[in-house]
């Protein structure tokens, strides 16, 4: 078939030649372009679909490798129960909890578990590890072969879960995991190592996926979890930028000024000076109040904006800006390299600002999110920044 089209093709073009000899200019034009058109409409096809693939690839490592932020009503949905769960394995291992509930989302409601709780490879649990996996490889009591942990595993079922200290074909006990390098983990603290256990599943995996983060992607992580499934990692990831309606940011950062000053606006906030929703957080500081970098970082912009008044924007290489605007000093020049927890300037009233305040914006791969959900405002109990 594909010689046949060839002839055709080749047919075709010597017979327009042979007419364009004869032809008028206009002519001759006209069936030059056509035979152009011939020649490059393949190429053009292949070219296309190259750019297709490549927008296609961009939207799955453009966000996710990012810590997760507020959930969508489809995130809170597949999360249910366990959402408070992946965020404090997200704050414990610094992994994004939506690429940890994708994760569950696959192997625990479309995957094996719970309609069974072993797979035909032996992967068990609520995040399906293999024995080896979880225990450890050089670990006696985490089995290898598939057939050995399935037959093991044959007198248990979704509505009769393994119970604690009985002969398995993996281990439970966390000091025994931890000497032979197993990611098993007692999430819940009760001595007791059990993939089957939402959270030791949860935070056993979010160990796993920080362990092998590359410059803090998760393709090499997620390709190890799947044992180098790519269709895996690709729909982990898409479904994970699914769950949440923006990113964290991925470093750790601390708080913008000292911590007596309140908060008197919050991100989103609507009204009639913020109709379209509060860009970031206000903070009620004194006039020249210091400021701190949050993170180590570069000063992309120090100097006049607007309704910005006195502005310093820091960047920290790794996709996050944050912005600190109204201030009456400014301390840093662009071009200038910072360091966490620096003075950069004071804060004012310039600009649009009907009082002394900092008006604080973070802003992850281009898009907004709500500072305080990156960081925790000292003042509240409980609460500890990174």
């Amino acid at each position: 078939m594909a010689a046949t089209t060839v002839l055709a093709k080749e047919f075709i073009k010597r017979k327009l030649l042979d007419k364009a000899l004869d032809s008028s200019p206009e002519t001759k034009l006209l069936i030059s372009t056509l035979i152009g058109a011939i020649i490059l409409f393949p190429l053009l096809v292949v070219f296309t679909g190259f750019l297709g693939i490549v927008g296609l690839a961009s939207t799955f490592t453009s966000d996710f490798d990012k810590l997760a932020g507020t959930p969508t009503s489809y995130g809170m949905q597949i999360t249910g129960e366990y959402f408070p769960i992946y965020m404090q394995a997200q704050e414990r291992y610094n992994v994004s909890w939506a690429i940890l509930a994708a994760i569950a989302e696959k192997e625990s409601t479309n995957g094996t578990y719970p309609s069974g709780i072993v797979s035909p490879a032996g992967a068990v649990g609520f995040m399906q590890f293999m024995p080896g996996t979880w225990s450890g490889w050089e670990n006696p009591k985490g089995f290898k072969n598939s057939s050995g942990i399935i037959a093991d595993m044959s007198p248990y079922n979704k509505d009769n879960l393994p119970p604690p200290y009985v002969d398995l074909p993996y281990d439970t006990d966390p000091e025994n995991i931890a000497e032979y390098g197993g990611y098993g983990t007692d999430g819940d603290g009760d001595g007791y190592a059990d993939p089957f256990n939402p959270v030791d599943a949860i935070f056993s995996a979010a160990k796993m996926l920080q362990a092998n983060l590359k410059d803090g992607h998760y393709d090499n992580a997620l390709s190890i979890y799947c044992n180098g499934d790519r269709n895996y990692v690709m729909a982990v990831a898409a479904r994970a930028d699914a769950m949440c309606e923006f990113q964290m940011p991925s470093s750790d950062g601390s708080w913008p000024c000292d911590p007596q000053w309140p908060i008197t606006a919050e991100f989103g906030r609507t009204g009639p000076l913020w109709k379209n929703g509060h860009t970031g957080l206000d903070i009620a500081c004194p006039e020249d109040s210091p400021l701190y970098a949050v993170f180590d970082g570069k000063v992309i912009f120090a100097g006049p904006a607007g309704e910005y008044g006195g502005l310093i924007v820091l960047a920290d290489g790794y996709g996050t800006i944050v912005r600190y605007a109204h201030l009456s000093t400014l301390g840093v020049r662009a071009g200038e390299y910072i360091s966490q927890g620096q003075v950069i300037g004071l804060s004012g009233n310039t600009g649009n600002s009907t009082g002394p305040h900092l008006h604080f914006e973070v802003e992850v791969n281009g898009q907004l999110c709500n500072p305080a959900t990156w960081l925790k405002a000292p003042g509240m109990p409980g609460n500890i920044n990174y």
